[in-house]
C-alpha cells in the first residue's frame, strides 16, 4: 500500500515537473519571437543635414561631427547588461544578468536573470507587436517555482 501512495506521489510530481518544463519552453518561445521580430535589417534611412535643421546651432554641430553624413541610422539596439541587484535595502546585493532590444516605433524586450547558483530569479518584461506583457519566474535549480503574467494594464507588477 505504502508502495502505491510513493509511486502515486512519484508520478505526479513527474506530470507537475513535465507541465512546468513545457510551459516553460512556451515563454521562452514566445519571448524569443518577439525579440526576432524587434530585430531589424540594416537602415535604409541615412543621416542628412535636415534631420538636425530645426535643432539649435550647438546641437547641430555636435551631430553633424559625431555622424558623418549619409551614415546608415540603426532603428534597433540590443543590449548586455550585468552588475547587482538589491530586492530591498536591507537585503545583499545579488548578481545579475540581462539582455535587451530596443526598436523604434516597435518597442522592446528586457529579460533578466537576477541570482546565481540554486535559486534563479527570471524575469522578462516587453512592449511590442501591439501587446505588451511581463513574465515573472522564480526558478530554482533550473525549475519554475512561479510562473506569472500580466498585461500592461496591471500596474503593480514587477
Amino acid at each position: 500500500m505504502i508502495a502505491k501512495i510513493f509511486l502515486s506521489i512519484g508520478v505526479l510530481l513527474a506530470i507537475a515537473f513535465i507541465v512546468l518544463v513545457i510551459i516553460q519552453v512556451r515563454n521562452e518561445q514566445e519571448v524569443e519571437r518577439i525579440w526576432r521580430s524587434l530585430e531589424s535589417s540594416p537602415a535604409e534611412n541615412r543621416f542628412t543635414k535636415d534631420m538636425v535643421a530645426e535643432l539649435p546651432a550647438p546641437v547641430q554641430r555636435y551631430f553633424l561631427h559625431s555622424i558623418a553624413l549619409g551614415t546608415p541610422l540603426a532603428s534597433s539596439v540590443s543590449l548586455e547588461m550585468s552588475g547587482s541587484f538589491r530586492m530591498a535595502q536591507d537585503k545583499p546585493w545579488i548578481p545579475m544578468r540581462a539582455k535587451q532590444i530596443t526598436s523604434a516605433l516597435k518597442g522592446f524586450v528586457w529579460k533578466a536573470v537576477i541570482g546565481s547558483g540554486l535559486f534563479n530569479f527570471m524575469g522578462a518584461d516587453w512592449n511590442g507587436t501591439k501587446k505588451s506583457s511581463k513574465l515573472c519566474s522564480i526558478m530554482i535549480t533550473g525549475i519554475y517555482a512561479i510562473n506569472e503574467s500580466r498585461s500592461s494594464s496591471d500596474r503593480d507588477f514587477l
